[in-house]
């Protein structure tokens, strides 16, 4: 029997039920999963998903759990400094020529706009 503990933060709580919202809980599982199978019968649809630190560490949504991991869920626009909301894709929507032409290529690369 594998146990691990989650938290999920910002607005993935909403897609979670009431009880487990802003906590961290336990879950138990029989056999070994990939975190992708672990987080989405919570609730939580991956591509909603943007960081998940497992005891600390970055991981993708496929390596396996193991017996005793913490695992926290982020949403997209999760930043150290703290939720800043959902990423807006208006600018992304520019012509690329246009945008290239202005030198903000590089930046929507990088997602510098976030933070400048």
């Amino acid at each position: 029997m594998y146990t691990v503990r989650l938290c999920f933060s910002g607005e993935l709580n909403d897609f979670i039920v009431p009880e487990r919202r802003g906590t961290q809980y336990e879950r138990r599982f029989p056999q070994g999963r990939s975190l992708k199978d672990l987080i989405e019968p919570e609730g939580v649809a991956h591509p909603e998903i943007d960081r998940i630190p497992v005891n600390g560490k970055p991981r993708m949504l496929s390596p396996r759990v193991a017996d005793g991991d913490c695992i926290c869920v982020y949403p997209t626009a999760w930043t150290a400094a703290g939720y800043i909301g959902k990423m807006r894709t208006g600018i992304c929507s520019m012509h690329l020529s246009s945008a290239s032409r202005q030198g903000w290529h590089a930046r929507l690369y990088n997602n510098q706009f976030i933070s400048s």
